[in-house]
């Protein structure tokens, strides 16, 4: 069963930071469902994330302005 963190009460960018905070919990190889709001954090999230080592999977719009993508903690190589 995947998690679904719902940060939708959160505005930018208050809600980059929720996000990245319920990320970097996550164990390599987890996936979760994150909730949120917003025209421009729909663009900019999935983006940072991906800066940050995560994999977006899916992006579904919901609602008004309401977006979940499904985010991938990549594992980490080892050297």
């Amino acid at each position: 069963m995947i998690k679904i963190f719902d940060i939708t009460k959160y505005p930018c960018p208050i809600l980059f930071v929720k996000a990245k905070i319920l990320l970097e919990n996550l164990k390599s190889g987890q996936k979760v469902i994150l909730r949120f709001k917003g025209k421009e954090a729909a663009k900019s999230l999935p983006k940072t994330l991906k800066e940050d080592g995560f994999k977006v999977t899916n992006f579904l719009l919901k609602e008004k302005e309401i977006v979940e993508i499904e985010v991938l903690k990549k594992k980490k190589l080892k050297i």
